[in-house]
């Protein structure tokens, strides 16, 4: 059996089910000291919403996510919020371990509730990635949600994979 991949798995559907927090997401962008002329980078951006909230408190914003939906999705509503300073792209952040287009080029990478979901297959690679991606003084930034905060069954379904 062909092993699925990530792309598979964060569909429409995964994205339709999987909730905005809009509380979470404010406390996290008041608890984080942009700056105007920051660049930022978020390692599974979805939808777009982190970037969005902080569009007016950064220089440039770069959404990174496996889910060719969730970037054209978050590119289509920054563009329909007249925000010219956000892109998202379609990568398997896995890819960014070495030179890339991406080197050296952010003041704040973002990881926000990606590594509970990807500790398997990125876990190794995720503090290659991040130095990779961020200027020499460049922070991460990085939020895991506990159980108690997401509640015991709320939060998408992932398939289980075969180790």
């Amino acid at each position: 059996m062909a092993e699925e991949q990530p792309d598979e798995w964060y569909d429409e559907e995964y994205f339709d089910q999987y909730p905005k927090h809009e509380k979470r997401i404010r406390q996290i962008v008041d608890h984080t000291n942009f700056e105007a002329s920051d660049s930022v980078c978020e390692f599974g951006c979805g939808l777009g919403h982190i970037l969005l909230a902080i569009a007016d408190q950064i220089h440039h914003g770069t959404g990174i996510d496996v889910s060719e939906y969730a970037c054209s999705t978050a590119t289509a509503a920054a563009e329909n919020s007249g925000i010219p300073t956000l892109d998202s792209n379609s990568v398997d952040i896995i890819e960014l371990r070495h030179e890339s287009e991406y080197s050296n080029q952010f003041d704040k990478v973002l990881m926000m509730d990606i590594s509970e979901k990807s500790a398997r297959r990125y876990a190794a690679g995720l503090s290659r990635i991040r130095e990779s991606c961020s200027k020499a003084q460049g922070q991460l930034i990085l939020h895991t949600p506990s159980r108690a905060h997401l509640g015991t069954n709320e939060g998408p379904k992932l398939p289980t994979q075969a180790t």
